[in-house]
């Protein structure tokens, strides 16, 4: 039905009363996970919510740096007690002088092991993360197909390399601020601005991989590039691409 290739009894794959080849019918049925995913949201919040963060946020860079946020308290909230099970484990093997790992070496441990399950895997599963889906957004390939496992991965990846990377260079601008505090009652003005100029712009050219996803046609961040990702608009079930 979908790309005319002539099928045998034996390759022929029904999805609903429509036949397929097996690549159309793996297409067709991760899209029907994704038109799905919204039911696992409370029926009762899910239109309602959804309708007025659409009207109040009209803006999707700003819906996406709110699904962001949703998704990254989620995350949080997850890995309180799958960090009081690492620490129980570490407890147990470790050797009584060392005593365990630490509560919060065990939530940062439990924090990257969730959210490197949670994105990749909602993202490849249904296209969108709780998030997004309460955002109406979705991610797809630019091709328009659904993210394969591995894309989502790789997608991930650029997201953590390009907050890493952000953090680095807020690191390097705040010791920037701080050295210049010690000498601010010697040094001139100019070189003072000069010196806040230059921090402020080390801030940014590290944040780039993120700053890209707010220019451009498509608003694709690092992540989607190397993801080969595009944030669409989740109207109808039908994707539009951000702009």
């Amino acid at each position: 039905m979908k790309c005319g290739a002539p099928l045998c009894r034996e390759c022929l794959v029904r999805v609903g009363a429509s036949p397929h080849c097996p690549a159309c019918a793996s297409i067709r049925a991760a899209q029907r996970r994704r038109e799905t995913f919204p039911r696992f949201l409370p029926a009762a919040v899910t239109p309602a919510v959804r309708r007025n963060i659409s009207g109040a946020v009209a803006n999707k860079e700003l819906r996406r740096l709110l699904a962001l946020l949703f998704d990254s308290a989620l995350v949080f909230i997850i890995s309180i007690p799958v960090s009081f099970v690492l620490r129980f484990i570490g407890m147990l093997f470790l050797v009584p002088e060392v005593g365990g790992l630490g509560f919060f070496l065990c939530l940062y441990y439990s924090l990257f092991f969730v959210a490197s399950l949670y994105f990749p895997l909602l993202w490849w599963r249904f296209g969108a993360t709780p998030g997004k889906v309460l955002t109406s957004l979705k991610v797809k390939s630019v091709s328009g197909a659904p993210l394969t496992l591995l894309a989502s991965f790789w997608r991930w990846t650029g997201l953590l390399t390009a907050l890493i990377w952000m953090y680095v260079g807020f690191l390097l601008a705040r010791s920037i601020v701080k050295l210049l505090s010690i000498f601010a009652a010697k040094l001139p003005l100019l070189f003072m601005l000069a010196s806040w100029f230059g921090g402020i712009t080390i801030a940014l050219v590290f944040s780039l991989g993120v700053l890209i996803a707010f220019v451009g046609r498509h608003k694709r961040g690092f992540h989607d590039i190397l993801g080969g990702s595009i944030v669409v608009s989740d109207t109808g079930g039908r994707g539009i691409p951000t702009r």
